[in-house]
């Protein structure tokens, strides 16, 4: 048997979809007809995907600050901003304009307060009661 001709084949009748849908008979599905309810995916394919966006939120949060910013945060504070935007993405973030401008003027106490006052702190709670910590004191929690 001809391996790319069969790949072809379900390829074709599957197609492929980027985002979870639900299949013909109501299976949760993605990709070329990944079912996830059955299958789920492997702790590797969780660790690429994590990979991949860990890289994203790491350029969201250093565009977010603006890069001659980004080295005026320690290493804990610029955590916290990978964090927040692997959390919220690019576009939920740049909606924190005080805390922007806080972080910009290294003003970490305003920046926490910031945090504070936001629906994601409410939504979010221990996560970001841990953040602010971090973001007020700069040490790992």
């Amino acid at each position: 048997m001809e391996e790319d001709k069969a790949k072809a084949l379900i390829k074709k009748h599957e197609g492929c979809r980027l985002k979870p849908y639900q299949d013909s008979v109501g299976i949760l599905t993605i990709g070329w007809g990944r079912n996830l309810q059955a299958n789920g995916i492997t702790q590797e394919e969780a660790d690429l995907m994590f990979e991949y966006d860990y890289t994203h939120a790491v350029s969201d949060a250093i565009s977010f600050v603006g890069a001659k910013y980004w080295p005026a945060l320690n290493e804990v504070r610029q955590a916290v901003l990978i964090d927040m935007a692997f959390n919220l993405g690019a576009t939920s973030l740049s909606l924190f304009a005080g805390f922007r401008k806080a972080l910009q003027e290294e003003r970490w106490a305003g920046a926490a307060i910031h945090m504070r006052g936001s629906l994601w702190f409410t939504q979010t709670k221990k996560r970001a009661l841990r953040l602010v910590k971090m973001m007020e004191t700069g040490e790992w929690e």
